[in-house]
């Protein structure tokens, strides 16, 4: 009934039953040494968290940019093939994409531009980072669910209200 090499060959004759056990009172503590290396890794661990979480609220900024002038180019490619498919001639071909490109661009700069001052606070720190540009979903079923409760008739907006009332059961103590 040996385990790795401890214990007994045999129980026989030893009077137990063999069974090994793990010894709790020669456990060893934990030194200082040890104890200030996995308190500076965990803080390791920790910072290397804060960071990836502070890149990934910063990638919502790159991603939106990087879409966007993915759109420009998508434009730019679909106008050069149907160019290609009437049988212009490249330069003509290369003169429209590009002022098609110019056109986009200023376009989009024009957005971004006004979204930025959109997001501007009283002190003038930006949001852009945390504000995202889109509407969330939750959102608009919030202002549909507003909406909506104004295009009932007045009777089912009166049972509604009465659903909500509250009536306290005992009186203030």
């Amino acid at each position: 009934m040996s385990y790795n090499g401890i214990g007994l060959q045999t129980p026989r004759g030893s009077g137990t039953s063999g069974y090994v056990q793990k010894n709790v009172v020669a456990k060893k503590t934990e030194g200082v040494r040890e104890k200030r290396k996995r308190e500076a890794e965990n803080e390791h661990r920790r910072m290397i968290r804060v960071k990836m979480n502070e890149a990934r609220k910063n990638a919502g900024a790159d991603v939106r940019s990087h879409d966007e002038k993915r759109y420009v180019e998508v434009k730019c490619m679909e106008l050069r093939e149907s160019l290609e498919d009437e049988d212009v001639e490249d330069a003509e071909i290369d003169k429209k994409v590009a002022s098609l490109r110019v056109k986009l661009l200023a376009e989009q700069e024009g957005r971004t531009e006004e979204r930025k001052s959109e997001l501007q606070t009283d002190e003038g720190q930006g949001l852009l980072d945390n504000t995202p540009s889109v509407p969330t979903e939750v959102n608009k079923h919030k202002n549909a669910g507003l909406e909506t409760t104004a295009d009932l008739p007045k009777s089912e907006t009166a049972a509604l209200k009465s659903v909500y009332d509250y009536v306290p059961r005992y009186d203030k103590r």
